[in-house]
């Protein structure tokens, strides 16, 4: 009689471990995926799903067009293929010259102790534009925030896949993190007249940033189904992935604002090597009003705050006649760049503060 009071228990045990990840199949707006559990952490990680069509034959040089839908439920357990920036196989960190020394000189080196071998990364290839999401979420109705992580490698090398950018850690800590790929070098900024022409907006050239605004709208639709909160997202980034893209995407003029888009806030980090100080760089919308500039500068001013730079830009969105990018000495953490920060909500009416973020030495 003892050994069905030990089956009992461990069954209980098991089946709780399940109850502590949402469940699968997950089903978005393409169709329905099933991920992996990140060991016994209750996080599930779901990897390798296309946000948009594989940009090959006529797609090339295009803007990212809607993945097709598929039938089933797709396994997403590995990643998808790296983005390539074409032109061979240069880039950050990928030479692999002979080290210094040779000839017969002394004896040879012993081989080092045997190291377990780190993860291949995926291949790389045009067919690219895939997400990976790590979600603590029991059920879709958790409604948690969301961070979506936008790597940097000046737009010709790095991926989502990147050990570093794994998202469980964070995930852990009841945010829903996702990571994808968007198209690097020829294939992601090559401009012509002839493509220019057929664009159909007058450009050409913009197809990484293209890929990570069609992310966002991609998080806009299925983040709900990974338990997260469409409302609750933020933008982050490293290097080209934030001060050089988010920002251009966050203010171009094809994107459409009407949706939930514009909730976004935008954070991230930078490095500036000519400069020991920390930064903070503040994106604000005013209306054409007089004393408006004004009300978003004095703060500031007030506080002892230095302003680096000032960048003018048209907002593109309605009710909003003008935009600033405002790059200011000081940390945002700092208490004279919190007064000046609470103090621009007094200007509600006239002032609207999209996101501020420190920009600083890693």
């Amino acid at each position: 009689m003892k050994q069905p009071l030990f089956i009992l228990p461990c069954a209980l045990i098991f089946t709780g471990s399940l109850w502590a990840a949402i469940s699968d199949p997950v089903r978005l707006d393409s169709g329905s995926v099933s991920g992996i559990p990140a060991g016994d952490s209750g996080v599930r990680i779901f990897k390798g799903i296309p946000y948009a069509a594989p940009p090959v034959g006529d797609l090339r040089w295009k803007a990212p067009q809607p993945a097709a839908h598929w039938d089933g439920v797709r396994k997403a357990e590995q990643f998808g293929p790296n983005c390539t920036a074409g032109g061979g196989a240069g880039g950050r960190g990928g030479g692999k010259g002979k080290g210094p020394g040779g000839g017969d000189k002394g004896p040879a080196p012993q081989p080092a102790p045997a190291k377990a071998a780190a993860p291949a990364a995926p291949a790389a290839s045009e067919d690219c534009l895939y997400v990976n999401v790590w979600t603590p979420a029991k059920s879709a109705g958790d409604r948690l925030p969301v961070m979506v992580w936008t790597y940097g490698g000046g737009f010709t090398g790095g991926s989502g896949a990147e050990a570093r950018y794994d998202g469980e850690a964070l995930a852990k800590k009841g945010i829903v993190v996702v990571t994808y790929n968007y198209r690097l070098g020829m294939f992601g900024f090559l401009a012509h007249p002839e493509l220019t022409k057929e664009s159909g907006h007058n450009a050409s050239g913009n197809y990484g940033m293209m890929d990570m605004a069609s992310v966002l709208r991609w998080v806009q639709k299925n983040v709900a189904a990974f338990g997260g909160d469409p409302r609750k997202v933020t933008i982050a980034g490293e290097s080209a992935g934030h001060v050089y893209g988010l920002k251009k995407v966050i203010m171009s003029p094809i994107e459409d604002r009407s949706d939930n888009t514009t909730r976004f806030l935008v954070l991230g980090r930078q490095f500036f090597p000519t400069s020991g100080h920390d930064r903070t760089s503040v994106l604000v919308f005013i209306k054409d009003q007089p004393g408006a500039l004004f009300n978003v500068l004095s703060p500031f001013a007030r506080h002892g705050i230095s302003m680096n730079r000032i960048e003018s830009r048209p907002s593109h969105q309605a009710k909003w006649e003008y935009a600033f990018f405002i790059d200011l000495a000081g940390h945002i953490d700092d208490e004279p760049m919190k007064r000046a920060l609470k103090e621009l909500e007094k200007h509600a009416a006239q002032i609207k503060v999209l996101g501020s973020y420190p920009v600083a030495v890693l």
